[in-house]
């Protein structure tokens, strides 16, 4: 009888279930990437592509049993190819980036919401948050379309021990940073900082070259 409720819940649940609209997906996206760049020390380029894999895996679940199905593996798949081995270690270690969403109450959640506050956000939108709709995940592309994409550490003479990272791929970029954790090569704000104080952030800028306005409004929380 238990084995029956138990499977009765689960065909329930993948019944009710249904894909995230577009617009939610790249809220839920957006969020998601935010905290991977906060806490991975993610360059510009690895954010730009950690948030197209990300929106493509969220846009390819539909029921509960996609949550680690094929879209999921596409998924660790393409990050593999995007993040250093440091930075891909960190990430198996937070479950709640290596299991980013599950079923809760009837809709989707994303498990990192419960650290971190609501609004809250470290960085601005990446570039291709506007135009981007989807279509670069393995599913389309069979070799995957990240590949070859991780950031290559040249050791350069800016100043002793510093490193230019060379991103490939389509937008490609040059960023200067120490090559150590922490120097993500790109400017964000402390935690709890307001957006577009013009405070200077680790990446060596200041909030105001990443600023936020918009739908989220001009404030942040720090981390509960």
């Amino acid at each position: 009888m238990k084995r029956l409720i138990t499977l009765f819940a689960a065909v329930m649940c993948t019944v009710w279930a249904g894909a995230m609209s577009y617009g939610e997906a790249r809220e839920e996206a957006l969020y998601l990437t935010d905290k991977m760049a906060y806490e991975l020390h993610l360059t510009e380029q690895q954010y730009n592509d950690a948030y197209e894999i990300n929106l493509d895996y969220l846009m390819g679940v539909r029921t509960v049993d996609d949550v680690y199905g094929s879209y999921w593996r596409y998924r660790n798949d393409d990050l593999r190819c995007i993040l250093y081995d440091w930075q891909w270690d960190m990430y198996r270690a937070a479950d709640y980036f290596l299991r980013p969403l599950t079923w809760y109450a009837g809709a989707w959640y994303l498990p990192v919401r419960r650290h971190y506050a609501a609004g809250c956000y470290y960085y601005s939108r990446p570039r291709v948050y506007v135009s981007y709709a989807g279509g670069h995940c393995r599913r389309h592309y069979a070799g995957g379309y990240y590949v070859n994409r991780r950031p290559v550490a040249v050791h350069s003479g800016h100043r002793r021990g510093d490193v230019v990272v060379r991103n490939g791929g389509r937008h490609g970029g040059v960023v200067v940073g120490s090559g150590r954790r922490g120097d993500g090569g790109f400017a964000r704000g402390g935690r709890g900082d307001i957006y577009g104080s013009g405070r200077s952030g680790r990446g060596g800028g200041s909030d105001a070259v990443l600023g936020r306005g918009g739908m989220h409004g001009d404030h942040s929380y720090g981390r509960r």
